[in-house]
Protein backbone atom coordinates (compact mmCIF):
# COMPACT_ATOMS: atom_id res chain seq x y z
CA UNK A 1 0.00 0.00 0.00
CA UNK A 2 2.85 2.35 0.12
CA UNK A 3 4.00 1.77 -2.81
CA UNK A 4 0.63 2.56 -4.42
CA UNK A 5 0.56 5.68 -2.53
CA UNK A 6 4.01 7.42 -3.22
CA UNK A 7 3.03 6.53 -7.01
CA UNK A 8 -0.56 8.27 -6.35
CA UNK A 9 1.81 11.07 -5.80
CA UNK A 10 3.79 10.98 -8.27
CA UNK A 11 0.61 10.75 -10.62
CA UNK A 12 -0.46 13.84 -8.45
CA UNK A 13 2.91 15.77 -9.07
CA UNK A 14 3.24 14.24 -12.64
CA UNK A 15 -0.22 16.50 -13.60
CA UNK A 16 1.20 19.82 -11.38
CA UNK A 17 1.47 22.61 -13.59
CA UNK A 18 -0.93 23.85 -16.20
CA UNK A 19 0.55 23.24 -19.76
CA UNK A 20 -1.75 26.14 -20.95
CA UNK A 21 0.17 28.23 -18.59
CA UNK A 22 3.20 30.11 -18.33
CA UNK A 23 5.77 27.95 -17.61
CA UNK A 24 8.66 29.75 -16.02
CA UNK A 25 10.63 31.01 -13.03
CA UNK A 26 8.66 30.41 -10.27
CA UNK A 27 6.57 28.02 -11.58
CA UNK A 28 10.04 25.87 -12.71
CA UNK A 29 10.95 25.80 -8.86
CA UNK A 30 7.71 24.51 -7.64
CA UNK A 31 7.54 22.06 -10.14
CA UNK A 32 10.30 20.64 -9.30
CA UNK A 33 10.47 20.80 -5.35
CA UNK A 34 6.94 19.01 -5.60
CA UNK A 35 7.76 16.48 -8.23
CA UNK A 36 11.77 15.72 -7.51
CA UNK A 37 10.55 14.39 -3.86
CA UNK A 38 8.25 12.25 -4.98
CA UNK A 39 9.58 11.12 -8.10
CA UNK A 40 12.71 9.92 -5.79
CA UNK A 41 10.64 8.39 -3.10
CA UNK A 42 8.62 6.34 -5.35
CA UNK A 43 11.32 4.67 -7.49
CA UNK A 44 14.05 4.03 -5.12
CA UNK A 45 10.89 2.18 -3.22
CA UNK A 46 10.31 -0.08 -6.21
CA UNK A 47 13.88 -0.73 -6.63
CA UNK A 48 14.62 -1.76 -3.23
CA UNK A 49 11.31 -3.83 -3.14
CA UNK A 50 13.00 -5.50 -6.42
CA UNK A 51 16.83 -5.79 -5.20
CA UNK A 52 15.33 -6.71 -1.53
CA UNK A 53 13.24 -9.66 -3.06
CA UNK A 54 16.65 -12.23 -3.96
CA UNK A 55 15.96 -14.03 -6.87
CA UNK A 56 16.02 -17.15 -5.39
CA UNK A 57 14.19 -20.15 -7.27
CA UNK A 58 13.93 -23.89 -6.00
CA UNK A 59 16.26 -26.33 -6.51
CA UNK A 60 14.39 -28.57 -9.15
CA UNK A 61 13.05 -32.09 -7.63
CA UNK A 62 15.92 -34.43 -8.23
CA UNK A 63 13.35 -36.75 -9.05
CA UNK A 64 11.61 -34.26 -11.88
CA UNK A 65 12.68 -36.43 -15.23
CA UNK A 66 10.89 -39.38 -13.36
CA UNK A 67 8.10 -37.82 -12.93
CA UNK A 68 7.67 -36.31 -16.56
CA UNK A 69 8.12 -40.04 -17.67
CA UNK A 70 5.75 -41.65 -15.22
CA UNK A 71 2.85 -39.29 -15.77
CA UNK A 72 3.23 -39.96 -19.46
CA UNK A 73 2.35 -43.61 -18.61
CA UNK A 74 -0.85 -42.83 -17.06
CA UNK A 75 -4.12 -41.79 -18.79
CA UNK A 76 -4.71 -38.14 -18.06
CA UNK A 77 -8.61 -39.56 -16.77
CA UNK A 78 -6.60 -40.87 -14.03
CA UNK A 79 -4.14 -38.07 -13.21
CA UNK A 80 -6.69 -35.36 -13.68
CA UNK A 81 -8.29 -36.00 -9.86
CA UNK A 82 -5.30 -35.31 -8.40
CA UNK A 83 -4.45 -32.88 -6.30
CA UNK A 84 -1.11 -29.60 -7.43
CA UNK A 85 0.24 -27.07 -5.87
CA UNK A 86 -0.76 -23.43 -7.40
CA UNK A 87 0.21 -20.17 -6.43
CA UNK A 88 -2.51 -18.26 -4.11
CA UNK A 89 -5.61 -17.08 -5.85
CA UNK A 90 -4.65 -18.27 -9.13
CA UNK A 91 -7.37 -19.45 -11.98
CA UNK A 92 -6.52 -20.82 -15.76
CA UNK A 93 -4.21 -22.72 -17.10
CA UNK A 94 -0.78 -23.37 -15.49
CA UNK A 95 1.32 -23.64 -19.27
CA UNK A 96 -0.72 -20.50 -20.46
CA UNK A 97 0.62 -18.73 -17.24
CA UNK A 98 3.81 -19.60 -17.39
CA UNK A 99 4.15 -18.56 -21.04
CA UNK A 100 2.78 -15.36 -20.11
CA UNK A 101 5.40 -14.57 -17.54
CA UNK A 102 7.72 -15.51 -19.59
CA UNK A 103 6.90 -12.40 -21.99
CA UNK A 104 6.85 -10.59 -19.18
CA UNK A 105 9.96 -11.28 -18.26
CA UNK A 106 11.28 -10.59 -21.44
CA UNK A 107 9.62 -7.07 -21.23
CA UNK A 108 10.92 -6.27 -17.63
CA UNK A 109 14.69 -7.55 -19.19
CA UNK A 110 14.70 -4.83 -21.58
CA UNK A 111 13.74 -2.28 -18.82
CA UNK A 112 17.99 -1.24 -17.92
CA UNK A 113 19.25 -0.77 -21.43
CA UNK A 114 15.81 0.52 -23.12
CA UNK A 115 14.04 2.71 -20.96
CA UNK A 116 16.59 3.64 -18.13
CA UNK A 117 19.62 4.31 -19.68
CA UNK A 118 18.19 6.41 -22.01
CA UNK A 119 15.92 8.39 -19.72
CA UNK A 120 19.22 8.87 -17.85
CA UNK A 121 20.93 10.14 -20.79
CA UNK A 122 17.67 12.88 -21.41
CA UNK A 123 18.45 13.82 -17.71
CA UNK A 124 21.89 14.77 -18.28
CA UNK A 125 20.88 16.96 -21.34
CA UNK A 126 18.16 19.01 -19.74
CA UNK A 127 20.88 19.58 -16.82
CA UNK A 128 23.24 20.47 -19.26
CA UNK A 129 21.87 21.85 -22.52
CA UNK A 130 19.95 24.48 -22.96
CA UNK A 131 19.14 23.26 -26.73
CA UNK A 132 17.56 19.91 -24.81
CA UNK A 133 15.58 22.68 -22.58
CA UNK A 134 13.88 24.24 -25.56
CA UNK A 135 13.00 21.40 -27.01
CA UNK A 136 8.85 21.40 -27.83
CA UNK A 137 8.87 17.37 -28.52
CA UNK A 138 9.16 14.49 -26.19
CA UNK A 139 12.35 12.36 -27.22
CA UNK A 140 11.18 9.98 -24.39
CA UNK A 141 7.46 9.51 -25.64
CA UNK A 142 7.86 6.67 -28.37
CA UNK A 143 9.74 4.73 -26.01
CA UNK A 144 7.18 5.57 -22.59
CA UNK A 145 4.48 4.67 -25.29
CA UNK A 146 5.87 1.44 -26.32
CA UNK A 147 7.02 0.13 -23.03
CA UNK A 148 3.42 1.59 -21.38
CA UNK A 149 1.84 -0.40 -24.38
CA UNK A 150 3.57 -4.08 -24.25
CA UNK A 151 3.13 -3.45 -20.18
CA UNK A 152 -0.53 -3.27 -20.01
CA UNK A 153 -1.17 -5.63 -22.43
CA UNK A 154 0.80 -8.20 -20.89
CA UNK A 155 -1.20 -7.09 -17.35
CA UNK A 156 -4.34 -7.43 -19.37
CA UNK A 157 -3.73 -10.79 -19.66
CA UNK A 158 -3.08 -11.60 -16.25
CA UNK A 159 -6.60 -10.92 -15.16
CA UNK A 160 -7.72 -13.87 -16.57
CA UNK A 161 -5.19 -15.80 -14.28
CA UNK A 162 -6.00 -13.50 -10.87
CA UNK A 163 -9.00 -11.75 -10.10
CA UNK A 164 -11.69 -11.22 -7.32
CA UNK A 165 -13.91 -14.05 -8.84
CA UNK A 166 -11.39 -16.90 -9.12
CA UNK A 167 -12.88 -20.22 -8.45
CA UNK A 168 -9.76 -21.14 -6.44
CA UNK A 169 -8.54 -19.27 -3.73
CA UNK A 170 -5.89 -21.71 -1.74
CA UNK A 171 -3.06 -22.85 -2.85
CA UNK A 172 -4.14 -26.39 -3.65
CA UNK A 173 -6.37 -27.49 -6.80
CA UNK A 174 -7.24 -30.77 -8.95
CA UNK A 175 -4.68 -31.44 -11.93
CA UNK A 176 -7.15 -31.05 -14.41
CA UNK A 177 -8.19 -27.88 -13.66
CA UNK A 178 -5.19 -26.17 -14.56
CA UNK A 179 -3.34 -28.72 -16.73
CA UNK A 180 -5.20 -30.16 -19.86
CA UNK A 181 -3.21 -33.49 -20.86
CA UNK A 182 -0.55 -34.93 -19.66
CA UNK A 183 1.91 -33.67 -21.98
CA UNK A 184 1.68 -30.42 -21.47
CA UNK A 185 4.02 -31.21 -18.18
CA UNK A 186 6.86 -31.28 -20.44
CA UNK A 187 6.41 -28.05 -21.70
CA UNK A 188 5.57 -26.44 -18.65
CA UNK A 189 9.12 -27.64 -17.44
CA UNK A 190 10.80 -26.33 -20.69
CA UNK A 191 8.78 -23.35 -19.90
CA UNK A 192 10.13 -22.63 -16.34
CA UNK A 193 13.15 -23.37 -17.54
CA UNK A 194 13.03 -20.31 -19.89
CA UNK A 195 11.36 -18.13 -17.05
CA UNK A 196 14.28 -18.89 -14.65
CA UNK A 197 16.71 -17.70 -17.80
CA UNK A 198 15.18 -14.61 -18.34
CA UNK A 199 14.46 -13.67 -14.57
CA UNK A 200 18.09 -14.09 -13.60
CA UNK A 201 19.90 -12.13 -16.20
CA UNK A 202 18.29 -9.25 -14.54
CA UNK A 203 20.87 -7.94 -12.06
CA UNK A 204 19.60 -6.34 -9.14
CA UNK A 205 22.70 -4.37 -8.69
CA UNK A 206 22.23 -2.82 -12.22
CA UNK A 207 18.91 -1.67 -11.38
CA UNK A 208 19.88 -0.13 -7.85
CA UNK A 209 22.76 1.86 -9.68
CA UNK A 210 20.36 3.02 -12.22
CA UNK A 211 17.87 4.11 -9.79
CA UNK A 212 21.00 6.08 -7.77
CA UNK A 213 22.27 7.83 -10.82
CA UNK A 214 18.56 8.91 -11.87
CA UNK A 215 18.03 10.27 -8.38
CA UNK A 216 21.35 12.11 -8.46
CA UNK A 217 20.31 13.77 -12.33
CA UNK A 218 17.12 14.95 -10.32
CA UNK A 219 19.03 16.72 -7.39
CA UNK A 220 20.90 18.36 -10.01
CA UNK A 221 17.51 19.85 -11.85
CA UNK A 222 16.09 20.41 -8.67
CA UNK A 223 19.32 22.50 -7.37
CA UNK A 224 19.59 24.15 -11.06
CA UNK A 225 16.22 24.94 -10.47
CA UNK A 226 16.47 27.09 -7.07
CA UNK A 227 19.16 28.78 -8.69
CA UNK A 228 16.91 29.89 -11.93
CA UNK A 229 19.48 28.00 -14.08
CA UNK A 230 16.68 26.43 -16.22
CA UNK A 231 14.25 29.67 -16.93
CA UNK A 232 14.10 28.87 -20.30
CA UNK A 233 13.15 24.84 -19.73
CA UNK A 234 10.09 24.31 -21.96
CA UNK A 235 6.56 22.78 -20.83
CA UNK A 236 7.28 20.10 -23.42
CA UNK A 237 10.66 19.39 -21.59
CA UNK A 238 9.29 18.79 -17.72
CA UNK A 239 5.98 17.30 -19.25
CA UNK A 240 8.83 14.75 -20.69
CA UNK A 241 10.89 14.53 -17.38
CA UNK A 242 7.38 14.03 -15.52
CA UNK A 243 6.07 11.24 -17.83
CA UNK A 244 9.03 8.97 -18.29
CA UNK A 245 9.52 9.08 -14.52
CA UNK A 246 6.09 7.88 -14.42
CA UNK A 247 6.56 5.41 -16.23
CA UNK A 248 10.17 4.17 -15.28
CA UNK A 249 8.13 3.66 -11.69
CA UNK A 250 5.42 1.64 -12.67
CA UNK A 251 8.04 -0.61 -14.95
CA UNK A 252 10.04 -1.08 -11.63
CA UNK A 253 7.01 -1.89 -9.95
CA UNK A 254 6.08 -4.43 -12.62
CA UNK A 255 9.64 -5.69 -12.58
CA UNK A 256 9.02 -6.56 -8.79
CA UNK A 257 5.98 -8.37 -9.19
CA UNK A 258 6.99 -10.29 -12.23
CA UNK A 259 9.80 -11.80 -10.30
CA UNK A 260 7.95 -12.35 -7.49
CA UNK A 261 4.74 -14.37 -9.80
CA UNK A 262 8.08 -16.18 -11.48
CA UNK A 263 9.31 -17.40 -7.77
CA UNK A 264 6.10 -18.53 -7.01
CA UNK A 265 5.07 -20.02 -9.93
CA UNK A 266 8.03 -21.98 -9.90
CA UNK A 267 8.02 -23.44 -6.16
CA UNK A 268 4.17 -24.57 -7.03
CA UNK A 269 5.67 -26.75 -10.10
CA UNK A 270 8.56 -28.36 -7.94
CA UNK A 271 6.07 -29.31 -5.06
CA UNK A 272 3.43 -30.47 -7.22
CA UNK A 273 6.30 -32.65 -8.82
CA UNK A 274 7.19 -34.01 -4.90
CA UNK A 275 3.36 -34.55 -4.51
CA UNK A 276 2.47 -36.24 -7.47
CA UNK A 277 5.15 -38.20 -7.59
CA UNK A 278 4.11 -40.45 -4.24
CA UNK A 279 0.57 -40.68 -5.85
CA UNK A 280 1.84 -42.08 -9.67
Amino acid sequence: MQHLAALEDLKLSQEFFNPDATFGGQAIKDFFSYFVPNAQKTISGFSKKFTDTKMSFTNPSPDVQKFLKKVQAHNYATTRHLRMYVPSGFKGNFLDYVNLLCQSAEHVQKIHAELLLPYMQHLADISSSKNSRLQTKDPQAFTVKRFKDARQAIEKQMTAFYNASAVHQGNESTVGSHVARNAEWDDIYVGLNKLKQLCSSIAPSAIAQDVKKIERYLDILLSAAKEDELNELTTESAQSIANTTYEVAEELEFLAVTQYRAMTVDTSFKNTVDKLLTLL
